[in-house]
């Protein structure tokens, strides 16, 4: 089984994306037990439609599928920024189901997602 660095990883991931005609991403973690996943140009988003929350619901059950069979493990994905909802970039969070219903039960409870990620490590 290959495995790659992080650094690595997100070279690939960009390549991988951007010749799908998705755009490019950076993978980074956020804490010890959940991952960040950029994107600035990403294919799904529509900046001009001024949605209320995020909506890039294809790409969330995508990258769910991505990591999970890259990380031989389910993981789940939450989109927490979005351009179609006036965000700079489209953020999604990637981590262990039961971390990620964690996580979102403390946003539902207004809990900012970056404070609420790093309290789950």
């Amino acid at each position: 089984m290959e495995t790659l660095s992080l650094d690595a990883f997100d070279m690939r991931g960009t390549e991988f994306f951007r010749a799908a005609g998705w755009g490019s991403l950076s993978v980074s973690p956020i804490s010890d037990v959940v991952a960040m996943v950029d994107s600035p140009d990403w294919a799904e988003a529509d900046p001009v439609s001024a949605f209320s929350y995020p909506s890039c619901h294809y790409t969330t059950g995508m990258l769910a599928d991505f990591f999970g069979r890259t990380a031989a493990a389910p993981l789940s994905v939450l989109e927490v920024e979005c351009r179609s909802s006036g965000s700079p970039r489209c953020r999604f969070l990637v981590g262990a189901t039961d971390v990620m219903s964690h996580l979102y039960e403390r946003m539902s409870a207004g809990e900012a997602y970056d404070a609420a990620a790093h309290a789950l490590t």
